[in-house]
């Protein structure tokens, strides 16, 4: 059994892609990237889906998420340096880049993706690797699905305000009954 990466659509990588080709894009002028001594490679691609509230609050847990593009880790020289994410644009199959980033979501991330590839009950049953957020909570988490069965794990990623130890896998129903208590403080605390 396995950890298994999705297949991007074509559009995004080249989306992703194209910005290193252009060694003048404004997106390269990110420190980290600047200090890149060899090709960029954009690796690890990741489905992102997004939680709501009204979601979480309404009991609809994970099959509730939407997918909204896809993350690839930036790396140079196996280490990596940024994330790029690309999006559909809405007209027909293209994608864009939406946002590139640095900092500890990257180095987070990164280290999830090593620590899930040696789990124990990974090994045991496929899953695919994703991206889960909740933006009204400020959590992002990898997410494990489980591609036969229920069982989905999900590591929640630094920075994160959950209870749950930041790079640890969790079950995700843990994770999901966390949120679902936190939206609701935050419904009742909602003008």
């Amino acid at each position: 059994m396995a950890v298994l990466t999705p297949s991007p659509p074509q559009q995004a990588t080249e989306a992703v892609q194209s910005i290193f080709r252009d060694a003048n894009h404004r997106a390269l002028r990110s420190l980290a990237l600047r200090k890149a001594a060899g090709p960029l490679q954009a690796v690890e691609p990741l489905q992102v889906f997004t939680l709501g509230l009204d979601d979480l609050v309404a009991k609809r847990d994970l099959p509730a998420a939407k997918s909204t593009g896809w993350l690839f880790l930036v790396q140079d020289n196996n280490q990596a340096l940024a994330s790029a994410e690309a999006v559909p644009t809405g007209t027909g199959d293209e994608q864009v880049v939406s946002a590139l980033n640095e900092g500890r979501a990257v180095g987070s991330t990164a280290d999830a993706i090593r620590t899930v590839r040696s789990l124990p009950e990974v090994s045991k049953d496929d899953y695919e690797l994703r991206i889960l957020r909740v933006p009204a909570l400020y959590v992002t988490a990898l997410w494990l699905h489980k591609t036969a069965g229920t069982g989905d794990l999900v590591v929640p990623l630094d920075p994160s305000p959950v209870d749950a130890k930041t790079g640890q896998a969790v079950p995700a129903s843990q994770l999901i009954d966390e949120l679902r208590y936190k939206a609701g403080q935050a419904n009742r605390g909602a003008p």
